[in-house]
């Protein structure tokens, strides 16, 4: 055999396995992460309920506003808060009338006391008007009884969406026995409907069924997703698409590592 063609059989058998290095490379790259059969942004609902019944007298805030824990949501007309206050004061005055009677009693006796006088009691306001305000910070999602409409006690008057609760709820489907090597903390990158990609990674893993099998369900937290208002893109409910990292097993997942680890040494 020539130089030359030795020259040619060895170029040629090093592009041949570059080449099929490279294509070992893309088919790892492919089958190291798992997409998602369905997706969608989820949030802590936080209900938020009212002590005293009563006519929504007036409603402060709208669906999708932000509040902080003690802020006003809505005033409630309450003859159940008004009856009670004034029960209150019943209770009272009547404690106080009964304590300067004890009083005078014990000054006119055979050996005065000298225990001052007591002192009057400070009343409630007696009113109709119950304030609900917001337990924790967050975002309206829902008033279902509107301003004029009635509520009973400890009825639900509002629901937030908890700050910074958002997330991700991810399902993947499981062929038979060959479940997806995930794990909690594998790394995840959720896809909004705008094609905004955010950063995340495995929260809880938990096995679901449907019509069609098992399947996981992941709950992918993104630190990024979190400091989003929860509007928009960002709407718990909103569908979205998120790409899992997964863990391969056997000799094409050691290649993978080796040729990840050579591509790191050269960039050192």
């Amino acid at each position: 055999m020539s130089a030359t063609t030795w020259l040619r059989v060895s170029l040629g058998t090093i592009l041949v396995l570059v080449l099929v290095a490279g294509l070992l490379y893309l088919y790892t790259e492919r089958i190291s992460h798992a997409d998602s059969e369905a997706a969608g942004i989820s949030a802590d609902l936080l209900p938020v309920g009212t002590e005293y019944g009563g006519l929504v007298l007036e409603q402060h805030v709208e669906v999708g506003d932000t509040v902080a824990a003690g802020d006003v949501l809505l005033t409630i007309d309450s003859s159940q808060l008004e009856d009670e206050l004034a029960s209150q004061v019943q209770i009272l005055e009547a404690q106080y009338e009964a304590d300067l009677a004890v009083a005078e009693m014990e000054a006119q006796g055979p050996e005065p006391s000298a225990s001052p006088a007591p002192e009057p009691p400070v009343l409630p306001e007696v009113t109709r008007q119950w304030q609900v305000v917001a337990a924790a910070n967050g975002t309206v999602a829902d008033i279902p009884i509107a301003q004029g409409g009635y509520v009973g006690s400890g009825g639900i008057v509002a629901e937030m969406f908890a700050a910074e609760s958002l997330f991700v709820d991810a399902t993947f489907r499981v062929d038979g026995d060959d479940l997806p090597a995930i794990s909690e903390g594998a790394a995840a990158v959720i896809t909004l409907p705008d094609d905004t990609t955010l950063d995340g990674s495995v929260e809880t893993i938990r096995f679901a069924q449907d019509e069609l099998g098992t399947v996981m369900v992941l709950e992918v937290a993104s630190s990024e997703l979190e400091a989003m208002d929860p509007a928009g893109a960002a709407t718990p409910g909103t569908p979205v698409h998120a790409t899992v990292e997964i863990s391969p097993s056997g000799p094409l997942a050691d290649l993978r590592r080796a040729a990840d680890s050579a591509i790191a040494g050269i960039g050192q």
